[in-house]
Formats: C-alpha cells, structure tokens, sequence
C-alpha cells in the first residue's frame, strides 16, 4: 500500500517542478520568462533520461541484492522486487536531475535569480524551492518508513522473523543509507541557492551598516524635536530603515521558512523511532544479562 502511495506521489515531481518555476516567476524571483521556460524544457527532457538510467540502476542493485540474500531460490519474487524497482529508480533519476536546478541557474548568464531581504514568505522569496526539494525528501522518506517499519516487524513478531528474518540486517542497512538519502535530498540540491543567498547577504551587509548610521541620526534628530509634522515624517523615515536593516540582517540563507524546517528536522527525528523501540528491548535485556 505504501508503495502505491509513493508511487501515486512520485508522478507529480515534474509538475511540482514546474509549479516551483512559475511560483517563482510569479514572485519576480526568477526571469526572463522566455529563457525560463527554455530551461524548463531542457530540465524536463534531462529528467526523463535520468529516470531510464536510475531505472536500470535500481533494479540491477535490488536483484543483486536479492540474490545475495536468498540466491535464486524464489524466481517469482525476484521478478516481482525488480518490477517493483523500475517506478523507485524513475523517481530517483527524476529527483536527481530536479536536484541540479539550482546550478543551472546559477551557469544561465542569461537568467536572473532575485533575492528579496524582507520577503514575506520567510525565504527571501525563494520558499517554492525548498518546498519543491522537502517534497522530493517526504518521498524518499517514505522508503526509509517501510524499511524501519518492517525491520521492526521482523525484530519483535517471531512470525515476522522466521520468514523473513533474512533480511533483516540488509534493511537496517538499508535504512541507515535511505536516512542519509532524505537529508541529502533536501539539503544537497538547494546548497547552490544557498551560495547565492549568501552572497547577497554579504553584498548587502556595507547598505545595513550605512544604515545604521542614518537609524542613529534621525533618533539623535527625533530626541530634539518637540512634536509636529516634521517629527512625523523623521519618524516614518526612520522605520523605513529599521525595517530595511532588519530585512538585511535576518534575510536567510537557505530558501526555507522557519515552519519547513522544524516539519524537515520532526520528520528526521521520527523515522528513526521504529528502530529505535526495536534496539531498546534488546539493550535492555544485554544489560540485565549482564548484570
């Protein structure tokens, strides 16, 4: 069942994709359109060959590691694994081309990334693509679920492990590597966005300290002034350039809010739990035998 889910999920990439660039347009983060919509055709074409690589990749390591585990005593579930491997590599090759977006844009001379200080959306104005990329994480997250879940299922129901007991070190295993793989789907493809944020942020940092500046004459104005329309009008001076300085100075550097990534980092903290309840048992129990 899980497995459908993933795989109902797993279609919508390319059009979440293109979701992302028109956000991002529509935000006037990202132009001109007509270069941006080359570079949508061209990541869309890039992408669909990534998926037919991947798709070999995978289903050539899960029959090997089919074989090494059970050899080819079960030929009708070694068809199945590999079957069931295709849509998993399609998925990973997508998001791997997906994932290089950013250093596209970055080569493109001929595209402009905008970064916003102060935008509303907590991300400069880049929060599309951080959604885009912990969409693609929940995805491979749901590969690191099934294999947690089950090697629980193994390590607690003696049915569970009689059957399929074969398998379990190869899932922990597993799930040690898909682990790695959600943070890195996440983390890795928006790391050449955070170089341009930062940049920026670093472009912009000679404007906060010249506005400072100007923040700390207009108080030194104010505290002279009795009152009136000239008062006013300093005043109004003045929160324009707090509010410009505290867009400078707070303006991120990843194109994720504040609320991404607490539901990234709960969602790394929970995976692990369905191993972790298995190992305490036995922990336990070694110390008592121990003792």
């Amino acid at each position: 069942m899980l497995f459908f889910v993933a795989l109902f999920w797993s279609l919508k990439v390319p059009n979440r994709m293109s979701l992302t660039l028109s956000r991002l347009q529509a935000r006037n983060a990202l132009s001109p359109a007509r270069e941006v919509t080359a570079l949508e055709t061209r990541l869309h074409h890039s992408a669909r060959r990534w998926a037919r690589a991947m798709s070999v990749v995978t289903v050539v390591l899960i029959e090997v590691a089919f074989i090494a585990a059970v050899g080819f005593s079960k030929p009708g579930l070694m068809v199945i694994e590999g079957a069931m491997a295709v849509p998993v590599g399609r998925f990973l090759g997508r998001a791997m081309c997906y994932g290089r977006l950013g250093g596209r844009l970055r080569a493109n001379q001929a595209i402009e990334l905008v970064v916003q200080p102060g935008h509303v959306d907590g991300a400069a104005g880049l929060r599309p693509v951080g959604g885009l990329y912990f969409f693609q994480a929940m995805l491979v997250s749901l590969i690191a679920l099934y294999l947690s879940v089950w090697w629980l299922l193994m390590e607690l129901i003696p049915r569970f492990e009689a059957r399929y007991g074969y398998w379990q070190d190869a899932y922990l295993g597993l799930f040690l590597v898909a682990l790695c793989c959600v943070a890195a789907a996440f983390l890795l493809p928006m790391w050449t966005f955070h170089l341009s944020m930062r940049e920026v942020k670093q472009a912009l940092a000679s404007e906060a300290d010249r506005i400072s500046i100007k923040i700390a004459t207009e108080e030194r104005a104010l505290l002279s002034m009795d009152g009136g329309l000239d008062a006013t009008h300093h005043q109004e001076h003045l929160s324009r350039l707090v509010q410009r300085f505290r867009a400078i100075e707070k303006m991120p550097t990843w194109p994720v809010s504040t609320g991404l990534r607490t539901w990234f980092m709960a969602n790394m903290l929970a995976l692990p739990l369905p191993v972790v309840a298995g190992l305490v048992p036995v922990f336990v129990q070694s110390v008592l035998t121990g003792a």
